[in-house]
């Protein structure tokens, strides 16, 4: 239960999670994956370094469709009467249109 006074607080919370926190142990994960794999001495990360075309071997581009953008924004709901939930709405859509 999120008192009205802190509901700024929470929502910069959330903001912040789903922006950064979340996102840190998943690319360190990947980091981590790519160091581990040694070819010829050289871990994957290196390999792609020096040979940049490698990352359409090991990392496919999908294959079936993704999620239109601007049929999801026209999806979510938001109360704009609300500075609190206009704020939110401002940063969500400003970090799903870097994505």
């Amino acid at each position: 239960m999120v008192l009205p006074e802190q509901r700024q607080l929470a929502v910069e919370c959330c903001v912040q999670y789903e922006v950064i926190t979340k996102r840190i142990s998943a690319l360190d994960d990947m980091r981590k994956g790519l160091q581990s794999v040694k070819v010829l001495g050289n871990s994957i990360l290196d390999l792609l370094v020096k040979w940049p075309t490698l990352k359409e071997k090991l990392f496919p581009r999908k294959s079936r469709p993704s999620i239109n953008l601007s049929a999801l924004i026209t999806s979510i709901m938001y109360d704009m009467g609300d500075d609190c939930l206009a704020t939110a709405t401002k940063h969500f859509l400003k970090v799903i249109w870097m994505s």
